[in-house]
């Protein structure tokens, strides 16, 4: 789920330090909320989906069959022929594909350490 605080920069450093915390606790707390009511949704709607075709058969992956999906798709050869050249043409020399990826890691790295 998507959450989005945006604040203008010059007004974020002239806070107290009191009210970043503040916002940021809210934002994180708000994160939070909405993961949960995704997943709750998420939840429902499959139960929908198995009451309402039962024939319909859903395949949880588990890590590891996700970790092999995302070798098949080889997605570093897609980002190297797709989105590199446009992030260096909008970005240039900030390196923005690797900083997109590490981030991605970061968060993948996050929801695994979350399920266990």
């Amino acid at each position: 789920m998507l959450n989005n605080v945006v604040i203008n920069k010059k007004i974020w450093n002239s806070l107290d330090p009191k009210y970043k915390e503040a916002i940021f606790k809210a934002a994180t707390e708000a994160e939070q909320y909405l993961n949960d009511l995704y997943e709750a949704e998420e939840k429902n709607y499959i139960k929908t989906i198995e009451t309402s075709y039962p024939d319909l058969k859903i395949t949880v992956l588990t890590d590891e069959e996700r970790a092999v999906w995302r070798e098949k798709a080889n997605m570093a050869a897609i980002w190297a022929e797709v989105c590199d050249p446009w992030l260096e043409k909008h970005w240039p020399g900030q390196n923005m594909g690797e900083k997109i990826r590490a981030e991605l890691d970061a968060v993948r790295e996050k929801a695994a350490a979350k399920k266990k």
